[in-house]
């Protein structure tokens, strides 16, 4: 689906080379130079100018990412008064604590809502400083020209914004609300009148309208000459909508409307400085916590009960003191001594290629009004009487009708200078020299500020910064220092228990998992356990993955790949240790051999090099490997042929690791790549048959396996089920790594995803004990599903064709792995069904690679032997 967003002129041209976002999928804008266009000329404006820049492609609907003629418009292109401190940035680029944008959080959202909406609406107008908190959302949205999501809220919030007001006991079962008119920023008094005999919905920001609702809001926003002019989307249209209109338009008479409560959800406004803080704290569900530093290194004190607090993208000495409601951004490096009374905020904007706009404002400041009347700088203190203070004149600010337009933020490159001149901002008695020194400066209003802010400069400042991924990386490495502790305190002494002419072989089966896949994964299996119901498959009557280890006579160690064709000699700890090393084609043999006491630091006994480990051994190591299915395959392959060179070493170093221990230190092992991932495919592959494997929290994932029977997979059920080698490459890492970035933070819509997965593993349990292959279809689709919703890289345009192709003849499917290419599992309805999929996909195929393939349950699971 492409986003249109609608952005200050700032950073229209900057905003994909700022976010490496696609610019075929983004499309940025910003309302023409010297005008407001409002929220519906706005949206008018941004859809046209859209279908202009890309007026071919839009034609012919190559443009990537568009489904059925759908788009996304965000606003977010206002001069955020009230939120300086991301103002030169934009809303959607305001950093989250958590290490994700506004925008990130706002597009999953918009997602989530377009995949339940039906293929009638085809425009989504959201508003950018809005973020909604929503665990559950309606599977269906209504049939409607126009559909508005609404929330039940405090009475306080709807003063300040939009209602749906509509007669109760009007829900059909769907849940659409049937509007009988709309509110703007309803008086306590208004609200009392109604509240007796209607529901009042507060509108959340969200609205899709179908071809028809968008082609009025055109005509209303289009002027006779043809061009766009102001129009308010919620002011003008949104007054005009219901039954008993509040402000009737006969263009808009015959628009059908439908009101979705969002139920259970949280409105989290980012409109003001104060809203900033209390929507940060509503996204950590842990605590509420009201204090904020990230992207920063701050050595700041914090006066006790200081609450409030907010320092981003900032390096703050010890000598600063902040004493509650503070803000600061920005701020470069320095050694001021400096004390922010309550309600004092500082932002620090890059300007050309050395200077900073240094920019104080107060905590509650709303930057609204002309500069010669009543305006709070400072909490309640007034404008006025700061320049009083300070012997600053209205001349002094140019003249300024507008609080936003006042020449007051001095700029500079001296750090000096502008420390001198925060103090002089701040002090409650400033002194009086320093006028003339702020006089003397070049000096901005926030509005220039805005205009002249060098983005780049800010983005590089912010990442620099940016303790969101140091703390990121931290949490990685706290959680791979957990488990590859556990190995530490086990070390191995490997020894030499084969004859020197003797050949130590492994071999293991695939995995398919069709339930509960992602739970496993650390650190979300860590925190909460994990369910994951897989099977143990030959491809082809064959079993796929290979080891065989050897004695040589070189004292050294020899790594070879049968399938890539590749072999490398290691002969120190040094290269052993280059395990993690990208791109090394012997990462798991090395890994492997490093946790099986071949590093000093696994190892229970010293040596001096590991040609004298070696040497005392009695033999080199030759390590040969075959991985017979294509790179990619979902079938959790590399995880097996970790456990299957763990496991052959194990029987060749006289080590005696149990199925779990090899299981176990295959989790560890991919810790020591830095691969993250979970613990199901190796116990997908190491144990055989059909399984349903459980976790209880903790680095010590104890894994209980429970077989289940193979009914489903013999006799006339067994023609049933096939598998397809889409020839699509997949890379998982990216997927994995954003999706186990979501499990550390906690990200709420992920975790309740993840949850559903876990019942939703118990419940094909039930339906593979009773034999029940309609409902095993039915839930294995259902596996699909909640891996889509869990990360919407899962399945890419050619795999969405291949689902169409095959679906009206299959009970269900499912990428097989994280998705995005590889392996496609089916569940044929019935034999004849199986048949023609066989022969539809044979003589048709996806790619130049595609094949089916036969599948069978493997009952052997991994197999050491000695010739």
């Amino acid at each position: 689906m492409p986003f249109i967003l609608s952005l200050p002129p700032n950073l229209v041209g900057c905003f994909h080379s700022l976010t490496g976002r696609d610019p075929s999928v983004w499309f940025c804008t910003s309302d023409p130079e010297g005008s407001h266009l409002g929220s519906g000329g706005g949206t008018v404006w941004g859809v046209e100018e859209w279908k202009n820049g890309r007026m071919e492609e839009w034609k012919d609907g190559k443009i990537e990412g568009w489904k059925n003629g759908r788009i996304c418009i965000i606003h977010a292109g206002g001069c955020s008064r009230r939120v300086p401190a991301y103002a030169p940035s934009g809303k959607v680029l305001t950093p989250l604590p958590d290490g994700q944008l506004l925008l990130d959080r706002q597009v999953s959202f918009c997602e989530r809502v377009m995949e339940r909406a039906p293929q009638s609406l085809t425009t989504m107008i959201v508003s950018g400083d809005v973020l909604i908190k929503a665990p559950s959302l309606p599977d269906r949205l209504p049939e409607a020209d126009v559909v508005c999501l609404g929330m039940e809220a405090e009475e306080r919030l709807m003063h300040n914004h939009g209602v749906f007001v509509v007669s109760k006991g009007s829900g059909a079962e769907d849940k659409a609300l049937q509007l009988d008119y709309m509110l703007q920023k309803p008086s306590a008094e208004r609200m009392a009148q109604i509240e007796g005999t209607h529901l009042c919905l507060m509108d959340i920001g969200v609205w899709l309208l179908s071809d028809k609702a968008m082609q009025r809001l055109t005509a209303l926003s289009t002027g006779e000459d043809g061009e766009v002019h102001f129009y308010d989307l919620y002011g003008d249209y949104g007054l005009a909508l219901g039954a008993t209109p509040t402000k009737p338009e006969p263009l808009l008479e015959d628009l059908s409307v439908a009101i979705v409560a969002v139920e259970g959800g949280r409105f989290l406004h980012f409109g003001t400085t104060r809203e900033l803080l209390t929507s940060a704290a509503a996204l950590d569900s842990k605590d509420g916590k009201s204090r904020f530093i990230f992207n920063a290194r701050c050595e700041a004190a914090a006066e006790v009960g200081a609450t409030d607090v907010w320092v981003e993208n900032s390096c703050l000495p010890g000598s600063w003191t902040l004493t509650g409601r503070n803000v600061v951004t920005g701020v470069e490096p320095n050694d001021w001594t400096l004390t922010l009374a309550e309600g004092q905020c500082v932002d620090m904007v890059p300007i050309g290629d050395a200077d900073f706009a240094l920019r104080p404002y107060g905590f509650n400041d709303k930057f609204s009004g002309a500069a010669d009347e009543p305006a709070t700088l400072y909490m309640e203190q007034r404008m006025v009487d700061w320049m009083g203070r300070r012997g600053i004149s209205m001349d002094d600010l140019g003249n300024a009708a507008d609080v936003q337009d006042a020449e007051l933020f001095p700029v500079s490159s001296d750090m000096k200078l502008l420390g001198q001149l925060l103090h002089w901002f701040a002090d409650e008695e400033p002194d009086s020299n320093a006028t003339e020194l702020w006089r003397s400066c070049r000096r901005l209003s926030a509005n220039a500020i805005q205009r002249e802010a060098n983005l780049r400069r800010l983005m590089r400042q912010r990442n620099l910064y940016s303790a969101a991924r140091v703390g990121m990386d931290r949490a990685f490495a706290a959680l791979r220092d957990g488990l590859v502790g556990e190995m530490l305190g086990a070390r191995c002494v490997p020894r030499m228990t084969v004859h020197p002419d003797q050949v130590v072989s492994g071999h293991s089966p695939v995995r398919a998992d069709v339930a509960g896949g992602w739970t496993d994964t650390p650190p979300h299996s860590v925190f909460e356990g994990g369910k994951v119901v897989n099977l143990a498959l030959k491809l082809n009557g064959m079993t796929p993955l290979s080891v065989f280890v050897k004695p040589n006579k070189d004292y050294n160690i020899k790594c070879h790949s049968i399938d890539l064709g590749m072999g490398e000699v290691i002969t120190t700890y040094e290269e052993l240790e280059g395990y993690d090393k990208v791109g090394s084609p012997f990462s798991i043999p090395k890994a492997a051999l490093a946790l099986a006491g071949f590093l000093p630091r696994f190892c229970g006994e010293e040596y001096d090099s590991l040609r004298g480990q070696l040497e005392s051994m009695g033999c080199g190591i030759d390590i040969v490997t075959l991985a017979a299915v294509p790179a990619g395959s979902g079938l959790g392959t590399s995880s097996i042929l970790a456990a299957t060179v763990l496991g052959t070493l194990s029987d060749f170093c006289g080590l005696d690791w149990s199925e779990q221990e090899v299981c176990r230190r295959t989790l560890v092992l991919e810790q020591l790549l830095t691969t993250g991932g979970g613990w199901q495919d190796q116990y997908g592959g190491v144990i055989d048959g059909v399984k349903m494997l459980r976790s209880a929290p903790g680095f010590n994932q104890q894994i209980d396996v429970e077989r289940l029977p193979d009914s489903l997979f013999r006799g006339e059920s067994g023609e049933c089920h096939l598998m397809y080698y889409t020839g699509i490459t997949r890379t998982a890492k990216h997927i994995l790594v954003d999706i186990v970035k979501g499990m550390f933070l906690r990200e709420e819509e992920r975790l309740a995803i993840l949850r559903e997965m876990k019942a939703h593993a118990e419940n094909m349990r039930r339906a593979i004990k009773k034999g029940d292959m309609t409902e095993y279809g039915r839930l294995l689709r259902h596996s699909w599903e909640l891996n889509c919703r869990l990360d919407s890289g899962t399945d890419p345009e050619k795999v969405r064709e291949l689902c169409r192709r095959i679906d009206d003849l299959c009970l269900g499917y499912k990428l097989l792995g994280a998705g995005g290419g590889g392996y496609m599992y089916m569940v044929a309805k019935d034999p004849e069904a199986a048949r023609r999929l066989r022969c539809e996909l044979t003589l048709d195929r996806l790619c130049a690679t595609s094949r089916v393939v036969d599948m069978s349950i493997s009952d052997t699971g991994l197999m050491i032997s000695r010739s």
